[in-house]
């Protein structure tokens, strides 16, 4: 079986991906994976570790933040490319860019696909035409899409809070299995980690909070 894995860079892919490739290609499937061309030392690095877990890589240009048009197209085309001649049993696409386009490529050569949010990206912290364009073109990909035991995830959720009555807030991460939904962890009274506020903050919508520390 032939498995296809599109992302946004070769650090991240590693990093949350690894172990799936890895059992992938121990229960004997080819492993391929599209990844942005970079000229970055730590993404060369991680390329250099993924390929030694019997995983294609196959590096395609790609901006990976911004809605250029013209580069977005191109993006798209590359995409069709790929999968059109390795013919996936199976594609797996997360972040932004991978699920719109690579939903859409899916589509057209009728392959099977996976698609993974990991996260809003940047593109949701600024109302505006972005943020509008993405929002539309994310219900186009999850137009049909219905995930499973939702309405169990949410029950199990709020009588686990009960528990907890004295948190405001808790953020539980939950894995639909086939034998229903289950807790991995729980995150509360979020706040803002020196390490999150030294890791791109603006980027990361903490703009406000450091004006107000300043």
């Amino acid at each position: 079986m032939k498995n296809l894995i599109i992302c946004n860079c070769a650090t991240g892919l590693e990093i949350f991906r690894g172990m799936l490739i890895q059992e992938l290609a121990k229960e004997g499937n080819n492993v391929y994976a599209i990844v942005p061309k970079l000229d970055d030392k730590k993404e060369n690095d991680a390329e250099e570790r993924i390929k030694k877990m019997h995983c294609k890589l196959i590096r395609i240009p790609m901006e990976r933040r911004g809605m250029n048009p013209l580069k977005d197209i191109a993006l798209m085309k590359a995409y069709y490319k790929v999968v059109r001649k390795i013919q996936p049993d199976l594609v797996i696409t997360y972040t932004i860019k991978p699920n719109i386009y690579g939903d859409m490529v899916c589509r057209v050569l009728k392959i099977p696909y996976v698609v993974n949010i990991t996260g809003l990206g940047t593109a949701f912290q600024r109302n505006g035409i972005l943020k509008q364009l993405v929002i539309n073109m994310y219900k186009i990909v999850f137009e049909k899409y219905k995930v499973p035991l939702l309405d169990e995830a949410y029950n199990i959720a709020i009588e686990a809070h009960k528990f907890f009555y004295n948190v405001g807030a808790i953020g539980w991460d939950v894995a639909i299995t086939e034998e229903g939904p289950i807790f991995i962890e729980r995150n509360d009274n979020f706040e803002i980690t020196l390490m999150q506020a030294c890791d791109r903050p603006r980027k990361k919508g903490m703009g406000v909070t450091l004006d107000c520390n300043k």
